[in-house]
């Protein structure tokens, strides 16, 4: 009977802990849970992703892959940080430039096709352009060739659209001149009058705790703190094996001591 109560004794104590190990073990599991957001990237774009995510507090990693390279973040940051790539128009657009446009060429081409290829080709490129601005998010160039109608002698002179979505620091603002005489000069038969720019300052919503010092963007990074949480949880599943190894080393003397204790 003794073996028994000491069997009833034990057997609520494996309980208690066999239910701290699986706490434990789930808790570090999603320590380390990391999510795959983007893959396929080119190292520059990564690179400028990373920085983004690490300088507004997002714990982040770039992996390369045989596809190109990825960037990983802590899957409780899931939204906060695709919102704040969003913002900064992050991935870029893929610009086609003047000779991937005419490299498709099958069949001959009308000339109202040339020439709407020709459009869309300037306008990519003026785009790429535009975008390497300092502080600009997004660029979009709309170009319309000039046309002169067949029998009627009348015309259309050439234009041209210029849309720039910038951060509030960026020097897009002190350039419309510029990029209104190098639109000019890049299309055919466009003067300085024809072109418009539109500039849109866009402005941060996302509410995310930014680094402030050293040991914050360590933090970010997944330095020391995240190593001494992963620590101390792992002592703690240690503390625990060692608990239950001692429980059964009880049981099993008990055992011993009462052999024919049933």
């Amino acid at each position: 009977m003794l073996q028994i109560h000491r069997s009833r004794r034990i057997c609520p104590f494996f309980s208690r802990i066999c239910r701290a190990l699986i706490a434990v073990a789930a808790v570090l599991l999603l320590a380390g849970c990391k999510t795959e957001i983007y893959q396929g990237l080119q190292e520059s774009e990564a690179n400028t992703m990373l920085s983004v995510l690490l300088r507004h507090g997002i714990a982040a990693e770039k992996n390369s892959a045989k596809n190109g390279y990825s960037v990983s973040i802590d899957s409780r940051n899931i939204v906060q940080a695709l919102e704040i790539l969003r913002q900064n128009s992050l991935p870029r657009d893929d610009y086609k430039s003047m000779g991937q446009v005419f490299s498709a060429q099958g069949m001959i081409s009308s000339a109202t096709e040339e020439q709407a290829r020709l459009s869309f080709a300037l306008s990519q490129e003026l785009s790429n352009t535009f975008s390497r601005i300092d502080g600009v998010l997004t660029a979009r160039v709309h170009v319309v060739l000039g046309h002169t109608y067949l029998g009627t002698g009348k015309s259309t002179p050439a234009s041209a659209a210029v849309f720039l979505r910038h951060t509030p620091e960026s020097q897009a603002t002190r350039l419309i001149s510029n990029i209104r005489e190098l639109a000019a000069n890049a299309v055919p038969g466009l003067t300085q009058d024809n072109v418009s720019v539109m500039l849109v300052p866009v402005r941060e919503t996302v509410s995310v705790p930014m680094p402030q010092n050293i040991q914050d963007i360590t933090d970010a990074e997944g330095g020391p703190s995240r190593q001494n949480l992963i620590l101390a949880l792992g002592g703690l599943l240690a503390a625990s094996v060692i608990g239950l190894v001692a429980a059964v080393i009880m049981l099993m003397r008990g055992r011993k001591k009462n052999p024919g204790g049933a």
